[in-house]
């Protein structure tokens, strides 16, 4: 806080003021003792009280105003009994400016009682307590120079002003010791907003990180979906194409083709709706529904919208969609199945059929020299995905659960 904020220059003539006043009634026989000393250091008595009521009520602060209006008010009844005593009474000023002292005296003392609490306590009691014996030392004076002689029998106004010292220096030490708290809160909370601010940052720099990181992603992905598409997929196109154009179909060859367009599309529909179970499901159903109307089959749909795999991945959403669409096909071209019931839960599905069924053991060891395909492809991708792949077949058809 800047000195004039703290009331430094009231403080100043406060002290000025009670240099007079000690030096007349410290050193009476020293003192001048001309017409001007004497207004002087009447003038003191009045201004003592008032510039330290200004340094305090700048200090602490009030801005309701009232006290200082009730001071200015009795300084001017003060000067104007002054004035009526010297001019119309022909009496001695000196009780006036006594007493006009001890009412403003009494309403500083009052004011301190009024600051509100700071920190759950009140700034001002024990500062109001030295003051308060300051004012009672100095009514000992004007008791000695105005009252019965011989009622105050040892000087202690001059104790007054000492105890007025140390009530200044009191008030001053609290002030600047609640700065410090001050400061020290102030510091705290900076500390912690930076704190807070810094981790504010850090999350909108990791957020933008991974928008950076969603958007190379998806890029990537737009680029191999359109390389999937218009390369390898327009190829298989062009070949199935010319087989059918040119009537040399080869029933192996053509199949081949299809089932590497259906995968070719599995792949792309995985890329381009990223890990949505009950959406891959769909466009599963979509892509293998000509394939049923060839085979004189059709679908049972059962899907729930709520399936998901735990931590589930991009790739993990694929591989499932692999086993799925290998169970469908599966079905289809080799069971003879008329219906196809594809159920999910929210943590299983189920494909199941009304085929012929087959030996599941024998086909087992068979899928094994295929290449990978088949049962054994389907079991080692539910494995690397961590689900558990069941497969019951008989004579009245087949299912394929997968749980987890």
């Amino acid at each position: 806080m800047s000195p004039q904020s703290l009331g430094f220059g009231w403080l100043t003539l406060t002290g000025a003021a009670a240099v007079i006043l000690g030096t007349e009634w410290a050193f009476p026989n020293i003192a001048p003792v001309q017409p001007v000393w004497g207004v002087l250091c009447q003038a003191s008595m009045l201004g003592l009280v008032y510039f330290l009521f200004r340094f305090l009520y700048t200090f602490f602060g009030d801005p309701t105003r009232f006290y200082l209006r009730l001071m200015h008010g009795v300084m001017a009844a003060t000067l104007v009994l002054v004035w009526l005593a010297k001019t119309v009474l022909g009496d001695s000023p000196g009780p006036y400016f006594f007493g006009g002292m001890w009412v403003m005296g009494i309403l500083t003392l009052d004011w301190l009682l009024s600051l509100p609490a700071r920190g759950g306590r009140r700034p001002a009691v024990t500062l109001f307590l030295l003051f308060s014996l300051s004012v009672a030392l100095a009514t000992t004076r004007w008791i000695d120079g105005f009252g019965p002689v011989g009622w105050v029998r040892v000087p202690l106004a001059a104790a007054g002003m000492s105890i007025l010292l140390i009530g200044l220096i009191w008030s001053l030490l609290q002030r600047f010791d609640e700065l410090r708290r001050q400061r020290d809160r102030l510091n705290a909370s900076l500390t912690e907003q930076v704190a807070q601010k810094s981790a504010e940052l850090e999350r909108s720099y990791a957020a933008l990180a991974q928008q950076d990181r969603t958007r190379t992603i998806l890029q990537e992905r737009q680029r191999i979906m359109l390389d999937l598409h218009d390369g390898i997929g327009g190829h298989l196109v062009n070949t199935l194409a010319y087989m059918e154009n040119s009537g040399q179909r080869d029933p192996v060859l053509q199949n081949a083709i299809e089932d590497a367009l259906r995968d070719m599309g599995l792949m792309i529909d995985s890329l381009s709706i990223e890990d949505d179970i009950p959406v891959m499901l769909g466009m599963i159903r979509d892509r293998l529904e000509p394939l049923l109307v060839r085979h004189q089959s059709r679908f049972e749909w059962q899907v729930d919208g709520d399936t998901r795999l735990d931590d589930q991945t991009p790739s993990d959403v694929l591989a499932l969609m692999r086993i799925v669409q290998e169970a469908i096909t599966n079905a289809v071209k080799h069971s003879g199945a008329t219906i196809v019931t594809v159920a999910s839960e929210d943590r299983a599905i189920r494909i199941s059929d009304n085929g012929i069924g087959f030996d599941v053991n024998g086909n087992t060891k068979a899928a094994t020299s295929d290449g990978g395909f088949g049962l054994r492809g389907m079991r080692q991708r539910a494995g690397d995905i961590g689900i558990d792949l069941q497969i019951v077949s008989s004579a009245d058809g087949t299912t394929v659960a997968m749980q987890w």
